[in-house]
């Protein structure tokens, strides 16, 4: 063959490939030192599962690897940690589960994360009753500091037990 050449190629290509979900998991950082991967992408996995009645227990149904690009999040949360929950949690309408009370949700949690994090500011929606693109201009608050531990995967359970601390105490 050409001495090896095509190994190392395939090996650096599924690592960019979303389908590779090990490799994706766990890459190793020394390949991709001061690359682009490195520098503005990183992994995150989308979880869905089915809640039972009881908001306690679940079943995972599926998961997905990916790659991961700028955090989207919308302008109406008035500030960071609310709109990145706000977006990376959401629950299915409509879902009919096998048991009446089911919930399906989808959660998406951080893998590795780049070392520059992008967010993107959702401004313009479409209003149906105006027919046209409106702009939001409302404050956003982002902190000084961001901590990325509430939205890592190492630490979903964690933050999950964190999360219900919160919302218990606010009821």
């Amino acid at each position: 063959m050409n001495g090896g050449r095509d190994s190392a190629f395939m090996r650096q290509q599924s690592m960019m490939d979303p389908d590779k979900a090990g490799a994706l998991l766990s890459y190793d950082l020394q390949e991709f030192k001061n690359s682009m991967w490195e520098n503005f992408l990183g992994s995150q996995v989308q979880i869905s599962k089915v809640v039972e009645p009881d908001q306690v227990t679940y079943k995972i149904t599926n998961q997905n690897v990916d790659k991961m690009g700028p955090v989207q999040l919308r302008v109406e949360e008035g500030n960071l940690y609310q709109a990145w929950e706000s977006c990376r949690r959401s629950e299915i309408e409509g879902f009919v589960g096998d048991k009446p009370g089911q919930r399906k949700l989808l959660e998406t949690w951080v893998c590795r994360p780049p070392n520059v994090l992008m967010f993107q500011l959702n401004r313009v929606q479409y209003n149906f009753e105006q027919r046209k693109l409106v702009k939001d201009n409302s404050r956003f608050d982002f902190e000084k500091e961001i901590y990325l531990d509430l939205f890592l995967n190492i630490n979903k359970e964690k933050s999950d037990a964190h999360r219900a601390y919160v919302q218990k105490t606010k009821a």
